[in-house]
């Protein structure tokens, strides 16, 4: 159950009932049919969606209502990629005993980024914690502190105002959003 992926999560809640997702997706949200009808279809193809349109046109709020569609989780309490208490391949995890959880609430699944000039790659990535690679060493996990799309892990990253965001934090991300490893 837990390896589900979240693509699959959003598919099957539409599928269980297309009019009870509508009404969590667009309630209050005055959009054509079409419009609806391309995002839900969007969302069962398991597509990355770009929205795009004038500010208050409620872009963001769809996006982060996306997250009414997950179910809450358990994950490892403290994790910062927010691992199941089954993943074996996290490396902040696999070396603890006991694995203390939590549950996540669907909107807790959500990460949001908010785009700006000052938004390096290094935000949404990661970087080395200078004062941990001194003890640690920087080739310790334990020296990496996760950026904001490493820790929407089982999740949503809603990436808001990505017109602001500089172009080599964009090429990270889109070489992410491929599914290349991201170095």
């Amino acid at each position: 159950m837990y390896k589900r992926q979240v693509r699959d999560e959003i598919k099957n809640e539409i599928l269980r009932d297309v009019d009870a997702a509508k009404a969590k997706l667009f309630e209050g949200l005055v959009l054509d049919e079409e419009v609806k009808t391309n995002f839900i279809s969007s969302l069962l193809s398991g597509h990355h969606i770009l929205l795009v349109g004038p500010p208050g046109s409620g872009k963001t709020t769809l996006a982060l209502r996306i997250a009414r569609l997950l179910s809450p989780r358990i994950v490892v309490k403290n994790c910062p990629i927010r691992s199941y208490p089954d993943d074996e391949g996290c490396p902040w995890c696999s070396q603890a005993r006991e694995k203390e959880t939590v549950v996540l609430s669907p909107e807790g699944r959500v990460v949001r980024v908010q785009g700006s000039p000052e938004l390096v790659p290094e935000d949404l990535i990661g970087d080395i914690d200078p004062e941990a690679a001194l003890k640690y060493g920087t080739l310790s996990v334990k020296s990496f502190v996760p950026g904001k799309a490493l820790r929407a892990n089982h999740g949503i990253l809603v990436l808001d105002f990505i017109d602001r965001m500089q172009e080599r934090a964009v090429n990270v991300l889109m070489q992410a959003l491929e599914g290349d490893t991201v170095t």
